[in-house]
């Protein structure tokens, strides 16, 4: 694959995710941080994002750089479509920090579900 065939399927998965939560390109571009012109080229393939840029713009639309680079979706579980793939991330990661605090969360959350509605 050359680099702008690989440009070309990188911009169109992110046209797609984009057009999907409604952005236009000048919404989108300002949320990556960068001019709307380059956003229109990089979604047609002529230019192509950063690295910076791409880790942008997965966090912003919660999906894996092996979707946006590949277009390899996460392998379907129990979980996929339940959990935000930033969360199944952390779960699949061998950093135990990250997954010790996740679990936190988690039992903080439980413990916050169990509370009767009148303390909300």
């Amino acid at each position: 694959m050359t680099t702008r065939e690989l440009n070309e399927a990188i911009g169109k998965r992110i046209a797609g995710l984009r057009e999907q939560r409604h952005l236009t390109q000048d919404e989108f571009s300002e949320l990556i941080g960068t001019s709307t012109k380059h956003c229109s080229a990089a979604e047609r393939g002529v230019s192509g994002f950063s690295l910076e840029k791409l880790v942008r713009v997965s966090k912003l639309f919660d999906v894996s750089m092996d979707y946006l680079i590949l277009g390899q979706k996460r392998e379907e579980t129990a979980l996929t479509g339940f959990f935000p793939e930033s969360i199944l991330d952390i779960a699949a990661s061998d950093n135990d920090d990250e997954k010790s605090v996740l679990l936190e969360y988690l039992q903080m959350y439980r413990k916050v579900r169990q509370l009767p509605e009148e303390t909300f």
